[in-house]
């Protein structure tokens, strides 16, 4: 099984840690997080810190990085990503649920029936922000995360 993660780049990674490290560790075995990386900059915070969370935890994970191009090749990386991805963990900051970049990710796991498990910080914790579980699928990761941890 394949998961991508993604975060929004506003994100406070301090108040969503706990609740990231819950869902990784919930996750089935061999799974592979999929994490978004830019072709010449450093991940992001959410990225780094999902990175040393698989670390810790012995998951195996991968690098999505974009073709040369610009921003639509940074689009392209997302869907391919997406596409690649048997289900998508997003996390927004509360201020921009399912905006820029990681939205788009969402829109484009909905567009091919992916499962999506979205989360946002509200009143000091982290909640269920929306999702979509396609109703042909009983997804491992659904019944992993027991109905949105």
């Amino acid at each position: 099984m394949r998961v991508a993660f993604v975060g929004s780049h506003s994100l406070d990674v301090s108040i969503v840690a706990g609740h990231l490290l819950k869902t990784l560790v919930s996750l089935p075995p061999e799974t592979v997080v999929l994490l978004r990386k830019g072709r010449t900059t450093v991940p992001g915070d959410f990225e780094t810190l999902t990175q040393a969370l698989c670390l810790q935890l012995h998951i195996d994970f991968e690098w999505c990085i974009p073709d040369e191009g610009g921003r639509e090749a940074v689009f392209l990386r997302d869907i391919e990503m997406v596409t690649r991805a048997d289900a998508v963990v997003a996390y927004f900051d509360a201020d921009s649920v399912m905006q820029g970049g990681t939205g788009h990710v969402v829109d484009k796991a909905m567009d091919i029936d992916r499962p999506v498990y979205a989360y946002a910080p509200q009143d000091g914790t982290v909640k269920w922000a929306g999702g979509h579980e396609p109703a042909t699928t009983a997804s491992a990761l659904a019944r992993a995360l027991g109905g949105h941890a």
